[in-house]
């Protein structure tokens, strides 16, 4: 989980289930710990974390999908997809949040939002999933993309299915898919 550790597990576990109870993951047979702190920085946050777990890589706060010298560095999505694995990114706050844009975008910071939209519009993921609809539609169309692009008619163009509703995201039935709903998804249910 973003920003959870040992600490946070346990002070969970705790509270959840008592002394001695355990959480499903507490039984996996491995389990992996990862330093994502920033470079040069106590407390991380979720751009500079978000590329240490999807790169391997420490870099500058803010960071997304670059280096602590301002290079591009290639994630395990990137990586997976240049294979021929199918992709995606699926979260319940916004697509273009630093946490799952870090796997796709290479920008020194974490906004502008507009600009990091227009990468994960052209980062060939094959499921796009989330909140944050209104940095891909144009601000004449209800948007926030001041440049006039609609980027969710230029994926249809390029044959991405981009989904209105949860009703048409339930019948979708073929990659690549675009989800993307306004504002963030914390309490959408289907």
């Amino acid at each position: 989980a973003d920003g959870m550790g040992i600490a946070q597990s346990a002070a969970a576990r705790l509270a959840a289930y008592g002394p001695d109870g355990r959480f499903v993951f507490d039984r996996f047979p491995v389990v992996a710990l990862t330093a994502t702190d920033a470079m040069g920085a106590l407390v991380t946050d979720s751009a500079a974390a978000a590329t240490a777990l999807g790169a391997g890589v420490k870099t500058r706060p803010g960071a997304l999908g670059m280096d602590a010298e301002g290079r591009p560095v290639r994630s395990i999505l990137e990586a997976a997809r240049d294979a021929g694995f199918a992709t995606g990114l699926v979260t319940s706050s916004e697509i273009h949040d630093a946490t799952p844009a870090a796997f796709a975008v290479h920008y020194p910071k974490r906004e502008p939002r507009a600009e990091i939209a227009l990468q994960l519009a052209g980062a060939r993921v094959d499921l796009l999933a989330g909140g944050g609809r209104e940095q891909f539609v144009p601000a004449v169309a209800g948007g926030r993309r001041l440049d006039g692009r609609n980027l969710l008619d230029e994926a249809r163009a390029r044959g991405v299915t981009v989904t209105e509703s949860l009703q048409e995201l339930a019948a979708a039935d073929r990659l690549p898919l675009w989800a993307l709903f306004p504002g963030r998804l914390e309490g959408v249910r289907g």
